[in-house]
């Protein structure tokens, strides 16, 4: 014991020398005249004991004034010693070529007017544009080993605020169009002065000015101008005229032509002409490439109404969501004749590839723990075939097909493929006029009704897959629906399946059968089903806030599930009918049948960021979910119930190895040690907690936290402890480990090395913790988990 201690002291002693060398011969400031310095630390401290606003987002506002800024790092080595090391070097070699053109930076050498000119400008930026009219900036220069520590001493004072605001206007024909929109003011008394609340203001009444018709009204035409007191600002907001005596013009929509295929430099001829409700569409083809119906019900602006920047865009906005264009330019111009009108010429530049292929390939390791083989490698590959406008209504058509294999030198651990089809129109079917029943009775306010209509497309998809996974089942799975997607914005998305159908078909395999006889609950979520929806099948809600000033930002995914609702009603009204209590299910020849699957699903997911400093931060999450059969069905499929562990979730655990409850598989004499995962429940709580930080260059890493499991919510299970009770806190998982992520910008490779903290069930000991000699956690626990992009 003695001598492999001692080994163990020489190799880390060995190590920690031969690190001190290296990171020594690495120093760039040897390469230094003896004046220099280099600049390692730029840092800023407020003077100021009371914040008026958030510190964090000052300091980041702050720091864009820097004009100089300390190297980086790669692979934890100073960039500007690779300048100093190969910038005059000869050679030619690839390595050395790529180490000077991506690696190298020229060095920040401490520069002592750059830094005063640092002080100046974040004391302008606070006095100009936060309303800090008092604030002072200094600095304080540490040189130590060549290399320069600098401090700015920040004291802002005060902030100024506006005390009282007054709207003038020298056109006598706006009067009383800017005393209605001073009553809805962004710069109230209390507000302070900066440069961006008083810039909202101007955009405000610039863009309510050009939607009444002032098409040339522009932000010139409005000044800011008050007097300061006693840390209060008497605001005067100037409306001007064109010139002296001259009202502001105002503008109606003229003549709007709408050239379909337009190509830079073309004739004035064309094949086709039409005219739709006052708009005319031009074609030089002999068809047109979006039909005129499609493209009118995209044009909000009308003939002969007051011109209006927001439809004006509205209608750019729609037009160019079709995917059929490259360029869509509605080209507003003054009529020659009455200056009052405005006459639109839209030109469409169409995309000619009307077919688009694309693939997706990928090699991955599967970490599985059975007791004959633990990793697989595994390879992935998606096709896809689309057009962007297979009948010339911009609607979209794809076809694509997925499929991934998991092996290694001894076995095939899974194997599977799927084919799907869908075609996607971009406007809303309301096929039962639901929408526009609801509008017109004033249920649903015109704002989300002309929403709905503008950022909704109606999809029809079909789908098959099959997959085998050794040891226990193969599924064949085949899902028809129809439903909406729903895009207001860039932060929020809806995904509603109105109509749905999937048939499941789990064969269980002959090792995995006798667990499944064991156990007639777990047997009956792998029976086939039939999954159905009419009125509503599924609906998921994707929100993402973005950052505020304080650097916090979160987002929410809602899903929501049902299945057999309205037959179960039509059944229970026909049994009430008939005095009868019979249980519907799809005949298959004279002694088989299908079960129409009777459950409801809810999945909600919490999830947030918060900026501490620079690239570092927390991120959180937290994620509850239900799943519950009715109507006669006994257990939720299978594959519609709650698993976790693996990349996305409990890390320490590999996905499907948790659970349910305090089951443990090990004291369970039916389980079979080398079947793969498979505990489920009807029940989920589990939630995340990381700081993640910058490591160098394009690698930065993490440590975590994930807790959490999954229940069962029927007696019926025969698994130990596996039901939800009122001590479901002592059956919480812990996992805990260091993460390691490759940022590409485009994509983001990420390795969880994981290790169970603490179990959900206790050990020969009665203790839930995962404790041993070595310390928290056994390296024979540890899980390895791959991944593409943050785990949330």
């Amino acid at each position: 014991m003695q001598n492999k201690e001692y080994k163990s002291f020489a190799i880390c002693a060995a190590a920690f020398c031969f690190l001190t060398l290296f990171l020594g011969a690495c120093n760039p400031t040897v390469y230094l005249a003896e004046d220099e310095a280099l600049l390692t630390e730029n840092k800023i401290k407020f003077e100021d004991r009371k914040a008026s606003e958030s510190r964090s987002l000052l300091r980041d506002q702050l720091a864009l004034n820097y004009k100089q800024r300390p190297n980086k790092e790669f692979l934890f080595i100073p960039r500007e010693w690779y300048y100093y090391r190969f910038e005059n070097s000869s050679d030619s070699i690839f390595l050395i070529s790529w180490i000077k053109k991506n690696v190298a930076e020229y060095p920040t050498v401490h520069d002592s007017s750059q830094v005063q000119e640092t002080a100046l400008a974040m004391q302008k930026f606070l006095r100009k544009d936060k309303g800090y009219y008092h604030a002072e900036v200094e600095h304080r220069t540490k040189i130590k080993d060549k290399e320069a520590f600098v401090t700015y001493l920040v004291e802002t004072g005060r902030q100024f605020e506006v005390r009282t605001i007054e709207y003038i206007t020298e056109d006598s024909s706006l009067v009383e169009v800017i005393d209605s929109l001073s009553e809805m003011t962004l710069i109230s008394p209390g507000t302070g002065v900066t440069r961006q609340n008083f810039n909202r203001e101007e955009a405000r009444l610039v863009t309510a000015l050009q939607n009444m018709g002032y098409a040339q009204f522009n932000s010139s035409f409005v000044t800011f101008q008050g007097d300061t007191s006693d840390f209060g600002f008497d605001v005067r907001v100037n409306v001007l005229a064109p010139a002296p005596g001259i009202s502001h013009p105002k503008f109606t929509i003229g003549e709007i032509r709408v050239y379909t295929d337009y190509v830079p430099g073309q004739d004035s001829t064309f094949a086709l002409e039409k005219q739709l409700d006052d708009v005319d569409f031009y074609s030089q083809s002999d068809e047109f490439f979006v039909t005129p119906r499609t493209l009118r019900k995209r044009v909000f602006i009308e003939e002969g109404t007051l011109y209006s920047r927001n439809k004006e865009l509205r209608t750019a906005q729609n037009l160019t969501s079709l995917n059929t264009y490259r360029f869509v330019s509605l080209n507003p111009t003054v009529d020659e004749q009455l200056d009052s009108i405005i006459n639109y010429n839209f030109q469409l530049y169409p995309i000619q590839n009307k077919w688009v292929s694309e693939q997706i390939g990928s090699v991955y390791l599967a970490n599985v723990q059975r007791t004959d083989n633990r990793y697989f490698l595994g390879l992935s590959l998606s096709t896809n075939l689309s057009s962007r406008n297979l009948l010339q209504n911009a609607e979209n058509f794809s076809v694509g097909l997925d499929g991934f294999v998991e092996f290694n030198l001894r076995s095939l651990n899974a194997i599977g493929a799927t084919f799907q089809t869908g075609l996607s129109q971009p406007r809303l079917y309301d096929v039962m006029k639901l929408l526009t029943f609801a509008e017109k009775i004033n249920l649903l306010p015109q704002r989300v009704f002309t929403s709905l209509n503008d950022h909704t497309n109606t999809d029809l998809g079909f789908s098959y897959s099959y997959s085998f996974t050794s040891t226990i089942y193969s599924l064949a799975s085949l899902n028809a629906n129809f439903g909406y997607d729903y895009r207001p914005s860039i932060q929020s998305s809806t995904l509603f399946n109105q109509i749905g159908i999937n048939y499941l078909l789990l064969n269980p395999l002959e090792t995995f059968q006798d667990i499944l006889d064991d156990n007639p609950y777990l047997a009956n979520a792998f029976n086939k089903r039939l999954l159905t929806g009419i009125l509503f099948k599924d609906i998921s809600w994707v929100y993402t806030k973005p950052p505020t000033s304080d650097g916090f930002s979160w987002g929410l995914t809602y899903f929501g599930e049902v299945s057999g609702l309205e037959l179960s009603a039509i059944n229970a009204g026909y049994n009430l009918l008939n005095g009868s209590n019979q249980e519907w299910n799809l005949p298959i020849g004279t002694t088989d049948s299908i079960e129409f699957s009777k459950f409801i699903k809810i999945d909600l997911d919490h999830h947030f960021n918060q900026k501490i400093i620079g690239a570092h931060s927390f991120a959180g999450r937290i994620r509850a979910g239900i799943a519950l059969p009715f109507g006669g069905s006994e257990a939720v499929p299978f594959v519609r119930q709650f698993a976790v562990g693996g990349q996305n979730s409990i890390r320490g655990w590999q996905i499907r190895n948790l659970g349910p409850g305090g089951y443990d598989i090990s004291k369970d004499p039916n389980a079979k040690p080398n079947t793969l995962p498979y505990q489920t429940g009807d029940f989920i709580l589990e939630s995340s907690l990381e700081y993640r930080f910058p490591v160098s260059g394009f690698l930065n890493g993490a440590l975590f936290v994930d807790a959490g499991n999954v229940w069962t919510l029927s007696d019926a299970d025969e698994r130990t402890d596996s039901q939800l009770s009122m001590d479901f806190y002592k059956q919480i998982a812990i996992a805990s480990g260091i993460g390691v992520r490759m940022d590409f910008s485009y994509f983001l490779l990420r390795f969880d090395f994981g290790y169970k903290i603490r179990n959900p069930f206790p050990n020969e000991r009665g203790s839930y913790w995962n404790y041993s000699s070595f310390g928290w956690g056994n390296i024979n626990d540890a899980n390895l988990s791959f991944g593409v992009n943050l785990p949330f």
